[in-house]
């Protein structure tokens, strides 16, 4: 199980995925727990505060994440076949699943260089305000079982066009172990995690 840069030891509490069309056994998932979100969360913050993610500039994240989203795009009947195994839903909608969530990460990427601040007339003789926008730090997304993957893509999508970090909690009614489509497998060329922890960390 990866989280954040997190790799977890396998341990007695691991669900099996079943696919909803035959009941047919997919995968065995690692289930988390409080301890688990504690630790993702750490590795997160970990990863803001001193990885380069939130300091790159705009354009090299802008980069980056379009880079994911040819990755994504070049697997796309992979990632349908498997969600459609996993989630129940038509081909042709997990396809189309897939396509929206390409479309999501290049909007996203286009948003990196963007987002910025503004000067506001506060109708003050000698007085100069404005607003920065800056990444927040960790963001905790929860998805749905329901056409998940164009959720789970797009909110990754969001935050980290934004310069965050991101953990996601996935629908509990599915495996889906690699959302980004490629993250985890490095086809992004994206870079890599900067903290590891926990029991079998390399």
């Amino acid at each position: 199980m990866y989280s954040a840069g997190i790799r977890f030891e396998w341990i007695s509490r691991a669900p099996r995925c079943s696919t909803p069309a035959t009941g047919l056994r997919l995968a065995q998932v690692q289930a988390g727990n409080a301890q688990d979100i504690d630790r993702a969360v750490r590795a997160a913050r970990a990863a803001f505060d001193a990885g380069p993610w939130p300091r790159l500039p705009p354009v090299e994240r802008t980069a980056l994440m379009l880079n994911l989203s040819a990755a994504i795009a070049s697997a796309r009947e992979e990632i349908a076949y498997l969600e459609s195994l996993d989630n129940g839903m038509p081909f042709t909608s997990a396809t189309r699943a897939v396509r929206l969530a390409v479309a999501n990460l290049n909007y996203s990427a286009g948003w990196c260089g963007k987002i910025g601040g503004q000067i506001h007339n506060v109708g003050q003789p000698d007085t100069h305000a404005y607003t920065v926008k800056e990444p927040v730090g960790v963001v905790g997304a929860i998805t749905p079982w329901n056409f998940p993957y164009v959720m789970e893509v797009s909110k990754l999508a969001q935050a980290i066009a934004a310069g965050c970090t991101m953990m996601l909690k996935p629908g509990s009614g599915g495996g889906r172990p690699d959302p980004a489509g490629g993250l985890s497998r490095g086809r992004a060329g994206l870079l890599p995690a900067t903290h590891r922890d926990g029991p079998g960390a390399s």
